[in-house]
């Protein structure tokens, strides 16, 4: 955040002179034990263990930066290998409790065959959920890989890439109207033009508002701002990163299809007898087909049925819209139940009779 940043500029050129005087004073390896303290990076070369290097692109769970690595003994991991600087497998076989863990390489080919590696320098084999494990309808967390033209791919630590199709993703809509607590806005930095994310703490009786700002990077975590400064934030597009709660919609062959919506439930609709007439709301209506919505006999949540349309009367029909409306009332059978593929199809037709 610019705003932000500039603040804190100042104080932190007041700060540098005096901390580099007394860094010419270190030596060369307690200053990399240091930084190591502070960063997480230090090389142990001089113990025939593992140093430090970025590493992208990987399907493997690593250690956040800050936070408590969540490595233990058994652990399969891949690591650095300090010789070379690649990643090579092996396993976590013991916890020196001072921020290192050792791990014993699956192949040292020569080498030695255990390295002391700090946690930034490992990364934790999570094994792979095979496409014929999964179960259509269930409830997965994924992460955003690529963004394509037609849908996203997302990570859902199966043996391969979900696609969440266009038609499938839920962008929320700007909202309107009266700010209230909690809600997402944009807001003007004090001292700044620049608008930045942030969230509605208060309205004061003034008209002004309090804002907590998301990243306030070493300036104030909260400000007021004029009626005028603020504004109601623009849901952004899916981006690669972004973690997301989804639903296994559909498996063929080697193909994952995702889902922002839970499957609907279908099972009170499952026992139904094939001559119980429903009444049901057109919701949609498409070139060649119809989406009826209908409630359990029982009562529950509304649930809609695809209606062709084939379906809709005994003779030929050329034009669906001379025969359906949105938000028309219509009587409708149910014609099958597809729970795998969350699916329900519907018949304007009488029951044929025999």
């Amino acid at each position: 955040m610019a705003g932000p940043s500039r603040r804190r500029g100042g104080r932190l050129a007041l700060l540098v002179v005096p901390i580099a005087s007394a860094l010419l004073y270190i030596t060369s390896d307690s200053m990399s034990f240091i930084t190591s303290r502070l960063f997480g990076r230090y090389d142990w070369r001089a113990a025939g263990g593992c140093s430090w290097r970025g590493r992208q692109g990987l399907q493997l769970q690593a250690a956040r930066k800050g936070a408590q690595p969540a490595f233990a003994v058994g652990d399969v991991v891949e690591a650095i290998f300090v010789d070379d600087g690649e990643w090579y497998p092996g396993k976590v076989v013991k916890d020196n409790r001072d921020g290192t863990f050792d791990v014993a390489w699956d192949d040292p080919d020569g080498g030695p065959e255990i390295s002391a590696c700090t946690a930034n320098e490992m990364e934790k084999v999570v094994a792979r959920t095979p496409l014929k494990d999964l179960i259509p309808g269930t409830k997965v967390v994924g992460t955003v890989k690529n963004v394509a033209p037609f849908g996203v791919f997302i990570d859902i630590n199966a043996e391969t890439d979900g696609l969440l199709h266009n038609t499938k993703i839920r962008i929320p809509e700007p909202k309107t109207g009266p700010y209230k607590v909690a809600d997402e806005v944009e807001a003007v930095y004090p001292d700044s033009d620049e608008w930045y994310p942030a969230k509605v703490k208060r309205r004061k009786r003034d008209g002004t508002f309090e804002v907590t700002w998301d990243e306030p990077d070493g300036g104030p975590k909260h400000s007021i701002v004029q009626a005028d400064e603020i504004r109601h934030a623009i849901p952004r597009q899916l981006q690669p990163g972004d973690q997301l709660e989804l639903w296994i919609s559909d498996i063929r062959r080697d193909r994952l299809a995702l889902d922002m919506s839970p499957p609907p439930d279908l099972y009170p609709f499952l026992q139904l007898h094939p001559a119980e007439v429903l009444e049901g709301v057109v919701q949609k209506v498409l070139p060649n087909a119809a989406f009826i919505r209908i409630e359990p006999p029982e009562g529950g949540p509304p649930v809609d049925g695809f209606l062709h349309i084939s379906q809709i009367r005994d003779r030929f029909i050329e034009n669906i819209s001379d025969e359906l409306q949105e938000g028309q009332q219509v009587k409708v059978r149910i014609l099958d139940v597809d729970l795998s593929q969350g699916r329900m199809s519907l018949t304007m037709k009488a029951l044929p009779e025999y």
